[in-house]
């Protein structure tokens, strides 16, 4: 699918999903997956999240703080908002 449509953002979520999924030889992917979508869209708090939890089991501890805070304070500035 993302090779016809590259910038499906759906898709890469459902992909990121699949490779969590499969097993810790691909959570890389799935990392890799969630960057693509931050690209994009880099207000994403559910790609910041799911790195806050992807990082540490491939050993970026430093990484996975940086997109808990992130998380939290676009989650905090969202709320603020409203």
């Amino acid at each position: 699918v993302l090779r016809l449509e590259p910038e499906d953002q759906d898709s890469r979520r459902r992909l990121a999903s699949r490779y969590v999924e499969a097993g810790p030889d691909r959570l890389d992917r799935a990392v890799e997956e969630h960057q693509a979508l931050l690209r994009r869209d880099p207000l994403h708090v559910p790609s910041y999240r799911a790195l806050a939890a992807l990082y540490p089991r491939i050993g970026a501890r430093e990484r996975a703080a940086a997109c808990d805070r992130a998380a939290r304070l676009l989650t905090a500035h969202e709320t603020q908002r409203r």
